[in-house]
């Protein structure tokens, strides 16, 4: 779903302080559909100036918060036995799937090698893959639940010792990723 609009100065002055007011009201309509604005919040601004021209982009993402007959999904870290969490935290999208990817490289590289990973780096992947999943918009929920459930049997499978389904596993990992990139990106 999506609201794109053209504006002159005027009428985008308007629009952007209108946009402020819900903001503040922790509510927002959006193509028609309103959306109240609670939990995560990630936000960028960009202001320049280059060669005489200047340009502004605003871009914010919220958690949608729980959807009535949708079990909720995980919040931050997952306690599982065992397994240690990372060092710190992902905060934003941005640093979750820049740690997602170095992750999962290294759990590749096991791979590569012949080798399962330690059982905390396929907890790190685990729980960086849930946090990605709170920033999912809810057209993605389809193949999120996917992916979250390719991880898990990722994690069956190294916690069963199985080198094959692992390398399994992580084939279909990247497989959805790709997939999920090239449709939604």
């Amino acid at each position: 779903m999506e609201d794109t609009r053209h504006f002159g100065l005027d009428e985008l002055a308007d629009y952007l302080e209108g946009l402020a007011r819900q903001l503040k009201s922790r509510s927002l309509t959006v193509a028609g559909e309103r959306f109240s604005l609670s939990g995560d919040l990630e936000g960028k601004v960009e202001l320049w100036a280059a060669d005489g021209r200047f340009g502004l982009k605003l871009k914010a993402r919220w958690s949608r918060g729980p959807v009535p007959g949708r079990p909720p999904r995980p919040h931050g870290p997952v306690p599982r036995p065992g397994i240690a969490p990372p060092q710190a935290p992902a905060r934003g999208f941005k640093e979750i799937k820049k740690r997602l990817g170095r992750v999962f490289g290294q759990l590749k590289k096991a791979a590569a090698q012949g080798e399962l990973p330690p059982a905390a780096l396929v907890g790190e992947f685990l729980t960086l893959s849930r946090d990605s999943a709170r920033f999912a918009e809810p057209r993605w929920e389809p193949q999120m639940q996917e992916f979250l459930d390719h991880a898990d049997n990722l994690e069956r499978a190294c916690a069963h010792g199985h080198l094959e389904l692992f390398a399994h596993e992580l084939r279909d990992l990247e497989s959805r990723m790709r997939t999920c990139h090239e449709e939604f990106a």
